[in-house]
């Protein structure tokens, strides 16, 4: 998967080619209720130039989710709603866009900082009988 997605918490979703720059369009940030207020402060950011900043900004007052898929991975992060949510909106996305049994997800919740790691199929069998995502454990290795 290389696409790029915006994804609702409530299962709309949009293919993408660049994050920041749909987003800004107002047809797009209209269809994922942006508030006007957000929209308007969004010219405080530099396109491009501050596109770090600008994307987590954004996640963090949105209820949207970033996807982007970069081969064999697919980086997942949002920052307003709650995991359950995101979780329920990344299943009936990955159902639509058929996401391959060892796509690993990497999905990350900007606001607590919990990673979650796992191929879909397992985390599609996960989501149909209902059971706990549990974040990745933090490994360090060395002295």
């Amino acid at each position: 998967m290389t696409d790029g997605y915006w994804i609702a918490m409530d299962g709309k979703e949009l293919g993408i080619h660049d994050h920041e720059a749909a987003i800004r369009r107002p047809e797009v940030a209209q269809r994922f209720n942006v508030p006007v207020r957000i929209f308007k402060q969004m010219g405080r950011f530099k396109t491009g130039e501050d596109r770090d900043q600008f994307l987590p900004w954004v996640m963090r007052r949105v209820p949207i989710i970033r996807a982007r898929g970069r081969g064999v991975v697919c980086d997942l992060q949002w920052g307003r709603g709650t995991d359950k949510q995101a979780f329920r909106a990344i299943h009936k996305w990955g159902k639509k866009v058929g996401c391959g049994d060892f796509l690993m997800l990497s999905m990350s919740n900007l606001r607590t900082g919990k990673q979650y790691n796992c191929y879909w199929m397992l985390f599609d069998e996960a989501m149909k009988k209902g059971k706990r995502i549990k974040p990745a454990p933090l490994e360090v290795s060395g002295q």
